[in-house]
């Protein structure tokens, strides 16, 4: 079993064994996994050939969660970061800084989303603030659809509407259909890496 450095930066094994054209031989897989596993982030893995000419690609651990980070920069996937409430500054950091403007370009749209449902219902609400329950629930349909149940969450939920259950009813109405966001075009990194993964 031979080991070809790939294409990114060439990580040099630590293997002395070296055959006629200096690539590396390993005498099992675990061997070569584990070698892989310790690669840093700019080394993508190991090539595998064997000798019926089988090809298999070893991808090092680092490598392969910045991969997973990065594949999940899409406009389906941030909405489920936004909507479980996770450290948006976290994640950001955590990925490699040429897909930081597709980030902040999809956040930046979902957050105005969410926003704008937020306060077409607190409008909603501070219409009736004046009336009674009754009063308000005989003059729901005056409402756009969406907000209406958000009205009454308003008059007894003091949190706002991103606290509680009802972040979730916010968030499911602005869930971007078939991964695709109004306003969002993917950046060339985040084009090329599509293009990779098909």
């Amino acid at each position: 079993m031979e080991r070809r450095d790939a294409d990114r930066p060439r990580a040099r094994p630590r293997c002395r064994e070296r055959d006629r054209r200096g690539d590396a031989v390993y005498t099992s897989l675990s061997q070569l996994t584990t070698e892989a596993n310790d690669l840093s982030a700019d080394a993508e893995g190991f090539v595998v050939r064997f000798d019926d000419g089988l090809r298999l690609k070893i991808k090092g651990a680092e490598y392969r969660r910045i991969h997973a980070l990065v594949s999940r920069i899409t406009p389906l996937a941030m909405w489920e970061i936004m909507q479980a409430g996770d450290d948006l500054a976290k994640v950001r950091r955590d990925i490699p800084e040429e897909f930081w403007t597709d980030f902040d370009a999809i956040c930046a749209i979902l957050r105005r989303k969410v926003e704008d449902v937020v306060e077409a219902a607190e409008r909603a609400a501070a219409s009736v603030a004046h009336l009674s329950d009754k009063e308000v629930g005989l003059r729901l349909n005056e409402f756009p659809a969406d907000i209406r149940g958000m009205i009454f969450t308003l008059r007894r939920q003091k949190d706002g509407l991103l606290a509680g259950r009802s972040r979730q009813v916010v968030f499911r109405l602005v869930r971007p259909t078939g991964n695709e966001l109004p306003g969002y075009v993917p950046s060339y990194a985040i084009a090329r890496l599509q293009d990779e993964s098909t």
